[in-house]
């Protein structure tokens, strides 16, 4: 073999050990990249990066940027833009699902292949959107009431739960959203954050919307579940039992389809069942501490005041409060008037004690008043009367008028509460009751600022002997008192705080002074006769 053809054998001996030695080094690449357990290094979810991370790490950096409470979705109707917050329909970013997929792209089962797209993603961006999930319907219910002056509008299917029956009212083909179409918009503009950008709302003729039973079935069904109560790290925890719903979606969707021209309604049988221990069970069984109490006392014998004070009471008694629900004196009990039943009684009027319709409703939310602050709930909205009354210290009272004043309180407990009150025999007695898992005991002090005393008003009357007087309204001094709070838990303070200053005007002493000469014969008034043994009346504030 002559010197040529051996230089040319030798570089063809080159060139394969240069090729091997290339696709032995890319093979070794392709290895070593097929084994990165991260997040390939271009890959990105919108505009964050995820390369280099794990899972955990990738949820954690999306977690900082996709908040369904910081999303607002930019809607235009007739050239008025709108936003909707994506709280408002239900939206919610499904992080791990995101996450996982950013981790997964391009991680082929095949180990060459998985080389190749790790090699391809460490180079070249690849985009991936975050996945979402939101309610079509609460959106369109939001955009209806934007678009209220459509003319000939769709007429929407109506769907309730009566009983153990689903009850569907079939809707009207008319104008309106065409929701799918906006839901697809929707869908990209948040799920690759380009939240800048408007959807435009046109308004077309639509079907009425059909859910399919499957649609139902993910809205209605329910697996029974019992109430749940009990204390955790020093925290309360409370939920509602829950009825289970069951059907059976072949059958319902047969139903469906059998009327969907339907002008009457119709109706999808439904399996309800209720758990072993229910609210009411919980309510009925659990709720035996008496959280806070307080009694009043009332004359039995002023027969119009006494049922005013016991109608009043009968509307609370047995009244519940979940948790945070607010109490409204004036919600409950409604106006006084004769056509509710309310008699007249004495109120406070312009200084004095006159009669009214309704005397009486204020000893009621005064005392439960007391044993709501006894209960250590919280006081929404409490007004002192204008002058004090007997039935309750100073800066412990509560005044009513239907209309301006209320007596608002609120459940701030974890658990419902139960309201209890009663009037029998000239006693008032009001009581909240709970569960006292903190030992918990308040204790209610008052302090007087400053007092006013009290003028004398003379009334000439000509019914009483000259030279006799007698006292028609007797008089009690003014005040500012400021009343505090001291709450023990385990008999420990938890410290004092001032709730409230009350302010009240003196009530004006009415004198009756006789005019009646020896000679002269006048009969008794009712107005002297109605004062005559000598009683002193205290009133409620006026407009009861």
């Amino acid at each position: 073999m002559n010197e040529k053809k051996v230089r040319k054998v030798n570089t063809k001996i080159l060139v394969i050990i240069l090729s091997l030695a290339i696709i032995a080094a890319a093979f070794t690449l392709i290895a070593v990249f097929s084994k990165i357990s991260t997040t390939y290094k271009k890959v990105y979810i919108n505009d964050i990066c995820a390369g280099g991370k794990n899972v955990d790490e990738v949820k954690k950096l999306l977690s900082e940027k996709y908040v369904p409470e910081n999303t607002n979705v930019i809607f235009s109707y007739k050239n008025n833009d709108f936003e909707v917050n994506g709280k408002d329909f239900d939206l919610i970013y499904d992080l791990d699902k995101t996450s996982e997929n950013a981790h997964q792209t391009g991680r082929s089962k095949n180990a060459f292949l998985r080389g190749i797209n790790a090699i391809r993603y460490s180079i070249f961006k690849k985009e991936i959107p975050v996945e979402i999930t939101f309610d079509q319907d609460k959106l369109y219910d939001i955009l209806s009431t934007k678009t209220t002056d459509v003319e000939n509008p769709v007429t929407n299917t109506v769907i309730e739960l009566k009983d153990d029956k689903l009850a569907i009212s079939n809707g009207k083909k008319g104008n309106g959203v065409d929701i799918d179409k906006i839901k697809k918009e929707v869908e990209k503009i948040i799920s690759k954050n380009l939240l800048t950008e408007k959807t435009e709302i046109k308004i077309t003729e639509i079907e009425p919307r059909i859910p399919t039973a499957k649609a139902l079935y993910e809205k209605y069904h329910k697996e029974p579940k019992d109430v749940e109560f009990g204390e955790k790290d020093g925290e309360v925890y409370f939920s509602e039992h829950i009825t289970g719903v069951d059907f059976d979606v072949d059958a319902a969707q047969k139903i469906l389809n059998e009327n969907k021209n339907s002008s009457e309604v119709y109706y999808i049988p439904v399996e309800i069942t209720q758990p072993q221990k229910t609210t009411q069970w919980f309510i009925d069984n659990r709720l035996t501490d008496t959280l806070g109490s307080f009694s009043t006392i009332y004359n039995a014998g002023n027969y119009d005041r006494s049922h005013n004070i016991a109608l009043a009471a009968q509307k609370i008694n047995g009244m519940v409060l979940m948790p945070g629900e607010q109490f409204s004196f004036n919600g409950v009990v409604g106006q006084r008037s004769a056509q509710t039943g309310f008699k007249t009684a004495k109120v406070y009027q312009g200084g004095e004690i006159v009669d009214g319709i309704g005397g009486g409703i204020c000893q009621v939310s005064t005392t439960l008043y007391n044993a709501v602050l006894y209960a250590d709930l919280s006081i929404d909205y409490r007004t002192n009367h204008s002058m004090p009354v007997s039935y309750a210290p100073a800066g412990r009272d509560a005044t009513v008028s239907y209309g301006s004043i209320d007596f608002k309180f609120s459940n701030n407990q974890g658990y419902p509460i139960k309201l209890s009150c009663s009037a029998s025999g000239g006693k008032l007695i009001c009581s909240v009751y709970g569960i006292n898992l903190k030992h918990k005991k308040v204790e209610i002090t008052t302090q007087t600022i400053s007092t006013t005393p009290f003028s004398v008003k003379e009334v000439e009357d000509n019914t009483l002997p000259e030279g006799t007087r007698k006292v028609k309204q007797a008089g009690s001094a003014g005040s500012v008192v400021d009343t505090f709070k001291t709450v023990y838990i385990n008999g420990e303070s938890q410290g004092t705080k001032k709730i409230s200053r009350s302010n009240y005007s003196a009530i004006t002493q009415i004198e009756l002074v006789g005019t009646k000469k020896e000679d002269e014969n006048i009969s008794d008034t009712p107005a002297a006769a109605a004062f005559s043994d000598g009683e002193t009346y205290v009133g409620d504030d006026t407009a009861q």
